[in-house]
C-alpha cells in the first residue's frame, strides 16, 4: 500500500481559513433570512442550553 503524503501546516491552514470564511458567510446569509445578525445564533444557543440564564447575566460573562 503506498504511503500518503501528509499535508504540511502551511498548506492546510489557508484551506481551513477559506472554508471557515465560506461557512461564516453562509451562516450570515441564513441568519439574515430570519432577521438575525451573526452572533445572535450563539447567544440563543447559550440562553437555551442554560435554562434560567438571563440576558444580563450572559452579558456579564461575555
Amino acid at each position: 500500500m503506498p504511503k500518503t503524503k501528509k499535508p504540511s501546516t502551511t498548506q492546510l491552514l489557508p484551506k481551513l481559513f477559506s472554508i471557515n470564511r465560506s461557512i461564516r458567510a453562509l451562516m450570515g446569509l441564513k441568519l439574515a433570512e430570519i432577521g438575525l445578525y451573526q452572533g445572535h445564533d450563539e447567544l440563543l444557543v447559550a440562553l437555551s442550553a442554560n435554562t434560567g440564564t438571563t440576558v444580563s447575566s450572559l452579558a456579564d460573562i461575555c
